[in-house]
């Protein structure tokens, strides 16, 4: 496994500590989430030798795909995702479908990005959805037909987050494990995880063990070495130990696999 760490790149007060934990190997890559408006701190991060993967912003921070009424919005929402990628050379940059709108426009939308940015749809990853958002949006790209025909349209990869399959099941009344085997035959390229309820359709990025996931079950699932970010709750604003303890209990989990 290949831990990631999830910081938003308005996040600078942690880049010592995290570049101590890189070096410790605690974990293998930061997954950035680019917060709009922060072209200022580009160069902070510019100045880390630690592998990147970029985290498009979601609706709620403004990018919504699936919106018709934000296509020139987006646009320029996404140029900012682009100097980052220009400046961190990231693996991947992830995308989120978008909300209350229509998997048909999000293809749209995308297109448009794409062929303005190019060198982003190269390494270009969407991410599946739960059915419904934590306001009670509709959200798009829920199920695994409906990345299926994203991934396919739009030539690009899959980011599957564990947490928002479970949740989508329950909405949908598929047995989770059920939707995660069939989300994985899509073949992503990395996931994302945190603990929850299991039987919950909202997604509560919960720190591992504070929730109810059977994780040896879904770790045992997985394909060998996988990508994982970790998206769970950080504890403190000055420490990253909480973080620190969600890598070890996964690490400690490995070895309970049956």
């Amino acid at each position: 496994m290949k831990a990631g760490l999830k910081l938003w790149s308005t996040n600078d007060f942690y880049i010592e500590e995290s570049v101590k934990l890189f070096k410790e190997n605690i974990f293998g890559y930061i997954e950035l989430f680019t917060v709009p408006g922060s072209f200022g701190y580009i160069d902070f991060w510019k100045d880390i030798n630690i592998p990147f993967i970029l985290h498009a912003p979601h609706s709620l921070a403004g990018l919504n795909p699936a919106d018709k009424f934000s296509r020139k919005d987006n646009l320029n929402i996404v140029r900012l995702t682009e100097e980052y990628r220009k400046a961190l050379n990231p693996k991947y940059i992830i995308f989120h479908p978008g909300l209350n709108g229509s998997l048909d426009e999000a293809v749209f939308q995308f297109k448009s990005i794409f062929n303005q940015f190019p060198e982003i749809q190269k390494i270009a990853l969407i991410e599946n959805k739960p059915s419904v958002g934590i306001n009670g949006e509709k959200c798009v790209g829920v199920t695994p037909q409906e990345i299926r025909s994203m991934i396919e349209l739009l030539n690009v990869g899959f980011c599957m987050d564990i947490g928002h399959c479970i949740c989508a099941a329950n909405s949908l009344n598929y047995t989770p494990l059920s939707m995660i085997e069939n989300f994985l035959e899509l073949h992503p390229l990395m996931f994302h995880l945190s603990d929850g309820d299991f039987k919950s359709e909202m997604d509560t990025h919960l720190n591992y063990g504070n929730g109810n996931y059977p994780f040896v079950k879904i770790l045992g699932m997985l394909p060998e070495s996988p990508m994982i970010t970790i998206e769970t709750e950080k504890n403190s604003l000055s420490s990253l130990e909480s973080f620190v303890n969600d890598v070890k209990y996964l690490n400690n989990l490995k070895f309970q696999q049956v």
